[in-house]
C-alpha cells in the first residue's frame, strides 16, 4: 500500500488511509473507496447510496469539469501525475479549490516525489502519495537532496541559472557536488559590474565547473532596442528584457527543467516562494528556498567559499551596475536593485505573456 502523507500544521506527516484504491477491473471491497471517473459515473450512484465515503482519480488526460456537478458528494479527488516533469494536476488542482470551490481532500498520486510536497500544499493538495515511498521527514529536504533528485530525474536536460552574484557560491557549490558538469547559464548583460566578471572566473574554476555558458544579448536586438547602450534610463522593463529575458529564454529552449537561487528571505513576492514550481512548461526549482541568511552564511563558512567583492562594500545583491546600489546595514537585501523605483524583477521569474514576441529585433 502506497505511503499516504498529509501536511498538518506546516509539517509533512504520516496518515492512516481510510480509502481503497480500486483498479476498473477488480471487484468493489466494502468499505470507503477510491474509483476512476468513468467507473463512478457508471456506479457513483449505488456506491454513495449505499452510505460509504466516495473518492474519484482524476487521470491528467481527464477534465475535472466533468465532476464538478457531483463534486458536494465527493470526498476525496486523487490527481494524477503521470510524470514527474507533467503538471497539469496542478491545473487542475486550483481549477478545483478556486472555480469550483471543492472542500474535500485534494490527493496527489502517481510520479510523486517529495520535493514537490511544499509546493503541492501551496496548489491546494492536503495529501499526496510519494512514488518513491518517502517519509515525512524526507519532505523538509536539504537542497542537496532536492538537486540530486533533480538531477537524476533531468540528467543533461538540467541547466542551473546563476548571477555570480552575492549569494552565488552557495548553490553553485552545491551542484558542483552533484554534477560538476552541469550546464550554468550566466547572463553576461553587457552593463555588469567588472568585478562579477572575475568572479565568474575565479569562482567556476575554484568549484570545477567545467561548462559555464555565458549568455548576451543579440546584436540585432540591440541594435533595434537599445543602440546607445542607455535604455535603463528610460525603461529599465526593456532593458532587462533585451539583456537578460530574451538571451535566457533561447537557452532554456535546449532544456526541460533548472535549478535557481532564489530564497524566501529576500522578500516581496518570493516570500511565497516554492521548492518546486512549474513556469513555461518547464520545472524550475528552488532549492534554497527555505534557507535563511544565517544558513547561507554558514555554509559559505564551512566550505570557505569566497564572497563577490562588491559584497564588502555593502551590496547584498548584485546585478548590473547603472540599477544596483549599496545598501544601508539592516537594510532590505534586494533594496539597492532599481532603486527609487516599483521593480523589483528584471523578468526572468516572470510569466511571459501568451504569444509573446521570442526577440525584439527579429532577423536583421
Amino acid at each position: 500500500m502506497p505511503t499516504l502523507i498529509r501536511w498538518v500544521d506546516g509539517r509533512a506527516a504520516l496518515a492512516e488511509d481510510a480509502f481503497t484504491a480500486v483498479a476498473d477491473e477488480t471487484g468493489i471491497p466494502r468499505g470507503d473507496v477510491i474509483v476512476s471517473l468513468a467507473r463512478f459515473q457508471q456506479e457513483g450512484e449505488r456506491l454513495l447510496g449505499e452510505g460509504r465515503s466516495v473518492g474519484v482519480r482524476i487521470e491528467a488526460n481527464e477534465a475535472v469539469e466533468d465532476l464538478a456537478y457531483d463534486l458536494p458528494r465527493i470526498a476525496v479527488v486523487a490527481l494524477v501525475f503521470p510524470k514527474y516533469r507533467q503538471g497539469q494536476a496542478y491545473s487542475s488542482a486550483a481549477l478545483l479549490r478556486e472555480r469550483y470551490g471543492y472542500r474535500g481532500e485534494l490527493r496527489a498520486v502517481g510520479e510523486v516525489l517529495r520535493e514537490q510536497a511544499r509546493f503541492m500544499v501551496r496548489c491546494g493538495f492536503d495529501a499526496f502519495e510519494p512514488a518513491d515511498g518517502s517519509t515525512p521527514e524526507q519532505c523538509h529536504a536539504h537542497p542537496l537532496e532536492i538537486i540530486r533528485a533533480a538531477v537524476e530525474t533531468y540528467g543533461d536536460e538540467l541547466a542551473l541559472v546563476s548571477s555570480f552574484g552575492a549569494e552565488s557560491a552557495v548553490l553553485l557549490h552545491l551542484a558542483s557536488r552533484v554534477k560538476p558538469d552541469i550546464p550554468v547559464l550566466f547572463l553576461d548583460t553587457g552593463m555588469l559590474f567588472g568585478q562579477t566578471l572575475d568572479y565568474r572566473q575565479q569562482l567556476a574554476a575554484k568549484l570545477g565547473l567545467t561548462d559555464v555558458r555565458d549568455l548576451r544579448p543579440r546584436f540585432e536586438d540591440l541594435a533595434v532596442g537599445d543602440p546607445n547602450a542607455d535604455l535603463w534610463k528610460t525603461d529599465t522593463d526593456a532593458c532587462c528584457h533585451i539583456r537578460k529575458v530574451i538571451p535566457l529564454d533561447a537557452a532554456l529552449g535546449g532544456f526541460a527543467g533548472w535549478l535557481t537561487g532564489r530564497k524566501r528571505f529576500h522578500g516581496g513576492d518570493r516570500m511565497r516562494l516554492p521548492v518546486v514550481e512549474e513556469a513555461g512548461g518547464k520545472l524550475k526549482f528552488n532549492p534554497l528556498a527555505n534557507w535563511s541568511k544565517t544558513d547561507l552564511d554558514a555554509y559559505a563558512a564551512e566550505h570557505d567559499l569566497p564572497d563577490h567583492p562588491l559584497v564588502a562594500f555593502g551590496y547584498p545583491s548584485i546585478g548590473c551596475w547603472p540599477c544596483t546600489s549599496p545598501v544601508e546595514e539592516g537594510g532590505d537585501v534586494r533594496s539597492g536593485r532599481w532603486a527609487g523605483s516599483q521593480k523589483t524583477e528584471c523578468g526572468i521569474h516572470t510569466a511571459r505573456a501568451p504569444g509573446a514576441a521570442p526577440n525584439v529585433g527579429g532577423d536583421i
